[in-house]
């Protein structure tokens, strides 16, 4: 989908933001309170308390290193290159298809295009027909990945439009051979053909 906004200089822009946001200053400013806690702290405990310094101490050390800990736990790590022998691709590959054929087949019509919970072999009728928001959410992740390795099939609609008059009022559509009373069609991504005619007069 085509936008007005560059799409050159975003990329920059969250760049430059997230490197700002994980500065070491930054983190400073942002956790302050810790370190000048643990400042006050040892200062008060060394005058009303000396005893208890070295006991509170370590915890003292804590928050005041706590911002350069959280600066360093944040920081981005280098992406370690994978390298995959031609077997283990095969069996990924392989792997990943079973795995899209469980969506492929289940999620369909009869199951509102949401993906069933189970599937059981040895039932009559073993699908579990309910869902949940982890299933949805890993039939979309599914989706984008069939999309990716070109296991998904798309949907067409081959519309074909006949003018029989100088107006522009639909006056007939069929959709497969079938003709459609609301005089529209509603569009499911089914991953099939269809022909859609519609007849203007």
């Amino acid at each position: 989908m085509n936008s007005g906004i560059g799409t050159d200089a975003a990329p920059r822009w969250r760049k430059g933001m997230n490197s700002i946001a994980r500065s070491l200053p930054r983190f400073f400013r942002t956790m302050g309170f810790g370190p000048a806690l643990a400042v006050a702290a040892t200062a008060l405990l060394a005058v009303w308390e000396p005893a208890m310094l070295l006991v509170a101490l370590p915890f003292c050390a804590l928050w005041l290193v706590s911002p350069l800990v959280a600066w360093w736990l944040s920081r981005t790590l280098p992406a370690v290159p994978v390298h995959l022998s031609d077997s283990q691709r095969v069996f990924l590959r392989k792997l990943a298809r079973r795995t899209w054929r469980y969506f492929e087949v289940f999620v369909t019509a009869d199951e509102n295009w949401l993906p069933p919970d189970n599937y059981q072999e040895r039932l009559a009728d073993g699908i579990a027909s309910r869902t949940s928001p982890t299933n949805i959410g890993v039939a979309l992740l599914a989706d984008l990945a069939a999309c990716d390795f070109g296991y998904y099939r798309e949907t067409f609609y081959h519309i074909t439009i006949r003018n029989g008059g100088n107006g522009l009022t639909v006056t007939r559509v069929v959709a497969d051979g079938n003709e459609q009373p609301e005089k529209f069609v509603p569009l499911i991504d089914d991953r099939n053909d269809h022909n859609v005619e519609v007849d203007v007069g």
